[in-house]
């Protein structure tokens, strides 16, 4: 965008000679002049630059969706676990029918594997991509900050570098934000098994309660590479480190 503005002010507030114009990076090609062919030049920014922020929205786009997913998975299991004693149309099931209420929390316990078991591939296919996305914004941004000190006095790139860093600080935080929505619903796992009136029910519909609290007491995460979880607390980390 800043690479239009002096064009569009050459048109519409022109002077008598033209303004000095920009690139979004310094590169010199080896057949043309970049100045003299501005216009194409710039184009060819432009493709190659949306070609790269695509593959990057598309990613981030995958692991948002991924991560709604697992969050409406947990709001399902909620409202089942909520429910064990009563059938389909809302009315309360018999105490005496102990099959029924063994098949409500069995359907359960097997949703709740499944959960883990979404959270577990999703994990596979972001987590190295999660630690090379974070490592590459704290290297881009701690050079960033150095070039803006350094270039304090040319505010053009003064501009550039603080929309630059915000950029970054936004893309990072969008991401954390969606690790933290499926931490936060994790956590609250276990206040959904606890909520149901397990000590009234049979020993059979106990034992499977008893193992989804074992298996809720692990807190199911988004990790970055194998070294930390994608949530505001990776966030707040990587702020103060810069």
């Amino acid at each position: 965008m800043f690479g239009v503005i002096p064009i569009c002010l050459d048109i519409f507030m022109p002077l008598n000679e033209s303004r000095p114009r920009y690139l979004p990076a310094q590169l010199e090609y080896y057949f043309f002049d970049r100045n003299e062919y501005y216009t194409f030049t710039y184009m060819h920014f432009g493709i190659i630059g949306s070609y790269a922020v695509m593959l990057i929205v598309i990613n981030d786009v995958g692991l948002f969706t991924f991560s709604r997913h697992a969050c409406a998975m947990f709001c399902v299991l909620r409202y089942r676990l909520k429910n064990i004693n009563n059938n389909e149309d809302g009315e309360r099931i018999d105490d005496s029918n102990v099959h029924k209420i063994y098949k409500n929390i069995r359907s359960c316990a097997i949703l709740h594997d499944r959960i883990l078991i979404f959270l577990e591939n999703t994990n596979s296919c972001f987590a190295m991509c999660l630690l090379f996305l974070i490592c590459v914004t704290i290297i881009i941004m701690s050079f960033n900050g150095s070039m803006i000190i350094l270039n304090m006095h040319d505010n053009t790139y003064l501009l550039r570098g603080v929309s630059v860093s915000m950029g970054q600080i936004i893309h990072v935080f969008f991401n954390c934000f969606t690790g933290q929505m499926v931490q936060s619903h994790s956590a609250n796992m276990p206040n959904y098994i606890y909520d149901h009136e397990w000590y009234n029910s049979n020993h059979k519909i106990k034992m499977v309660i008893y193992f989804m609290i074992l298996k809720s007491k692990t807190e199911c995460s988004l990790c970055v590479g194998k070294t930390a979880v994608l949530g505001l607390e990776l966030f707040t980390t990587v702020s103060i480190s810069l």
